[in-house]
């Protein structure tokens, strides 16, 4: 059963709060509603509170607050923007229950990550990449895992999209593609938190080869094993970049056996055209028709 999460705040914050609220919502999927001064806390269990000068004086949230306490409820007390002066004195002013909590001051990077962080650890949140970030939608033509630093941050399914998100800074990945036992480095540098237009990621693993024969055949690159090609059907395969010395091995008669060099470019697409006797040939498929 997941965790029940509410916030609660005075009037005074209200506009910097809903802000908040919509924007956990928008990055990391997590709905937290507005506790109503009249409501009680007993349904939820967990609590963004924040904290102001109209918290600290508001009778209403003085009862949630200490209720939520009796109870022993989690906390997660925040104060939105402002200066050190300003967090100084909400926290000297305080003289309510231990919330058994750092107060997370939300006016720098690394403490709205890590309030991000401890959020969705409570609420059994998952996102991939980094709790607070820019979002990255990553598109591969295989599924891969995303390293960093030797721990995968995410899974992407091939060619449906992934929304990554990264914190700001440098960041190092390695996209592992298992099916073909092959690394991807790519360099990410993030200098803005700016959602508003996702930059999509497309990264290509192996080209695409369609193949034509003129009679049944087996495929194959020195001795593995890549594919049975149907005669005069259209079969497709895929291979990383790089050159390849492929063999079109007849069933039972050695002497229709022939073979193509070709070399291959991740993310484009070849066409291969064998019409015995003659040797395999490199086409373009969409050409011809």
């Amino acid at each position: 059963m997941s965790r029940r999460i509410c916030c609660i705040a005075s009037s005074d914050s209200l506009s910097d709060t809903e802000n908040l609220l919509k924007e956990i919502r928008s990055r990391i999927k997590i709905d937290i509603p507005l506790l109503k001064s009249y409501q009680s806390v007993i349904k939820y269990d967990i609590f963004v509170f924040v904290l102001s000068k109209g918290a600290i004086n508001n009778a209403d949230i003085r009862r949630q607050v200490k209720e939520a306490c009796d109870l022993n409820k989690t906390f997660l007390p925040i104060i939105i923007g402002g200066n050190w002066w300003k967090s100084w004195y909400l926290l000297h002013k305080y003289r309510w229950p231990n919330f058994h909590s750092d107060v997370y001051l939300l006016n720098n990077m690394k403490s709205i990550k890590k309030f991000y962080t401890q959020l969705m650890s409570l609420a059994g949140a998952h996102i991939s990449g980094d709790p607070f970030g820019k979002t990255f939608v990553f598109i591969t033509d295989k599924d891969c895992k995303i390293i960093r630093n030797q721990e995968v941050i995410a899974e992407v399914a091939s060619n449906v999209p992934q929304d990554v998100t990264l914190f700001i800074g440098n960041h190092c990945l390695q996209l592992y593609c298992k099916e073909f036992d092959v690394i991807k480095s790519l360099n990410i540098c993030v200098d803005t938190l700016d959602n508003e237009q996702k930059e999509v990621v497309t990264i290509s693993f192996v080209s695409s080869i369609k193949i034509r024969a003129s009679l049944n055949c087996f495929l194959y690159e020195e001795d593995r094993f890549i594919s049975k090609i149907s005669k005069n059907q259209e079969t497709v395969i895929y291979l990383l970049s790089g050159k390849h010395k492929l063999k079109f091995l007849h069933p039972k008669h050695k002497n229709l056996n022939r073979y193509i060099t070709i070399r291959t470019t991740a993310g484009e697409d070849k066409g291969i055209i064998y019409d015995f006797p003659q040797k395999p040939k490199e086409c373009n498929f969409d050409k011809e028709r």
